[in-house]
């Protein structure tokens, strides 16, 4: 029996970590699309509010409206792989995803930015292909669950 730290699906999620782009995947759950999440529409001043610790205010970004979607109910959390995922990120910046840069030498400072699109599509692919998972995995289509 291999160790779990072996198998492709560990070795997938090893890379995707390590990409800092597994979060726009995980906030497919949030029914989100990737575009939007990876542009920085869900900040951290949105998720667990101020005065209700169990609500991310999801912003609709065509139409501005906001919605607070619960966290957790009285059975429990309701994506408690997301929040703990979430819980445990460095606050690099406003939004939730963005990409931690290598300081180049001489720079004293490394400012983080968000992913571009194909960026995060392209970590996705490489992190399925590392975890021997169907080639033409890529970010979930709009209005699908991670």
């Amino acid at each position: 029996m291999r160790s779990p730290a072996r198998t492709p699906t560990a070795r997938a999620r090893q890379t995707l970590h390590s990409a800092a782009c597994r979060g726009a995947v995980l906030l497919g759950s949030l029914h989100q699309r990737p575009e939007n999440v990876l542009a920085g529409h869900l900040s951290w001043s949105n998720y667990r509010l101020s005065g209700r610790p169990n609500t991310v205010r999801i912003e609709h970004h065509k139409t501005g409206a906001l919605v607070d979607l619960p966290l957790s109910d009285r059975d429990g959390p309701l994506f408690p792989e997301l929040t703990a995922y979430l819980d445990g990120l460095e606050r690099l910046g406003v939004p939730i995803v963005l990409m931690k840069p290598e300081r180049p030498s001489g720079a004293k400072v490394a400012v983080p930015r968000p992913f571009l699109l194909r960026t995060a599509r392209n970590r996705v692919r490489a992190a399925a292909r590392v975890g021997e998972l169907r080639d033409d995995l890529t970010l979930p289509p709009v209005g699908t669950a991670a």
